[in-house]
């Protein structure tokens, strides 16, 4: 069992154990866990269900001030359509600090 399926089985067991003895604090405690992912994981729940307690990404695909491609082109002479290295940057004169 991979640790994302372990994660989704462990989380409603949590949210049950805490609604069944009514206190999060101890729920928190006897899983370790804190009690902002508690808080976090009940609203997820209550919004989409057991898809909701799903581990996703927390960080944007896009980010928002990635260098345009219109600059990359300049810069680099072309579009990059791989990692270039340190001594093909030097050979086009760009030279890294």
């Amino acid at each position: 069992m991979n640790n994302d399926r372990r994660d989704i089985l462990r989380k409603p067991r949590v949210l049950e154990h805490a609604a069944k003895i009514g206190d999060v604090s101890k729920t928190c405690r006897y899983f370790g866990i804190g009690r902002a992912a508690f808080y976090r994981w009940r609203k997820a729940y209550s919004k989409h269900g057991e898809a909701g307690l799903i581990n996703c990404r927390s960080v944007p695909h896009n980010h928002p001030r990635k260098t345009s491609p219109e600059i990359t082109e300049k810069i680099m002479g072309g579009p990059i359509l791989y990692i270039q290295t340190l001594p093909v940057l030097r050979s086009k004169g760009i030279g890294l600090t």
